[in-house]
């Protein structure tokens, strides 16, 4: 009798996490970027502004129009201030953010597309897997470096802890975070004799400080309607000092 019992009350146990476990994954939120049933549009205003030591180097007012096609597959046409609109496919995966495809064969529009995404997929990420009821959180996540122009080489991404606050509204939600990392840089190339006496005199490496912000604007079921995103990396090389600021305006339109 007892072991039926103690069977039977473990058996109620492992159900009763069971369910917990579901609940909690239910809760658990999916940010939504674009469209979500076939056939469906979804558009984004996105502008973006980089300041090298205050000096304006890029500046990008573009429309980004999405249009669902079967279950994974995006179609998108992306316009910025410059250039007629292009056309590129992307994926959903499963956490809700987009990647392009054909990544390999990108022109300079696809390319402004891709740092776009970036910042969608940014905002949303910063939501992924937290339950509704989640008043703060820190979560890690890659942040790229500003890129001082169209041109640029991108710098590896490093990871990012970000401190996240949530606030309900009546129709949703808003979250802010921010965090702050530091690097090594190398120094500017230089010819081998001063590499070598840079070596003797025990120069030091350069630091890169980067600091991010952000605010996102959801609704309760997750939805991205707007954000503005900043990012600010300040590398000191020696007595040389340079910033590279950009800011990100996001706006859902449809």
């Amino acid at each position: 009798m007892i072991v039926r019992f103690a069977r039977a009350a473990f058996g109620a146990l492992a159900v009763v996490g069971l369910c917990a476990s579901a609940v909690q994954a239910q809760d658990a939120v999916v940010p939504v970027l674009g469209p979500l049933q076939d056939g469906a549009f979804a558009g984004y205003e996105v502008s973006w502004t980089t300041l090298v030591d205050g000096d304006k180097t890029l500046s990008v007012s573009s429309m980004l129009t999405m249009r669902q096609r079967g279950a994974k597959k995006i179609v998108a046409t992306f316009r910025d201030s410059r250039d007629a609109g292009s056309v590129y496919v992307m994926t959903r995966q499963h956490d809700g953010s987009l990647t392009l495809d054909n990544l390999d064969h990108l022109d300079r529009t696809g390319v402004l597309l891709s740092q776009a995404l970036a910042t969608l997929n940014t905002l949303a990420a910063v939501v992924t897997g937290e339950p509704p009821d989640a008043h703060a959180w820190t979560t890690s996540l890659p942040i790229a470096d500003p890129v001082p122009d169209e041109n640029a080489t991108p710098p590896p991404v490093p990871l990012l802890a970000l401190a996240a606050t949530r606030v309900a509204r009546d129709d949703g939600f808003n979250v802010t975070a921010s965090g702050t990392s530091s690097q090594e840089v190398a120094a500017t190339p230089v010819p081998a004799p001063m590499r070598l006496l840079g070596r003797v005199l025990h120069q030091k490496p350069g630091q890169t400080a980067t600091t991010c912000t952000l605010e996102g604007r959801f609704t309760a079921s997750g939805v991205l309607t707007s954000g503005t995103f900043e990012t600010k990396a300040t590398t000191i090389v020696g007595r040389h000092t340079s910033t590279v600021d950009t800011t990100w305006h996001v706006t859902r339109v449809n």
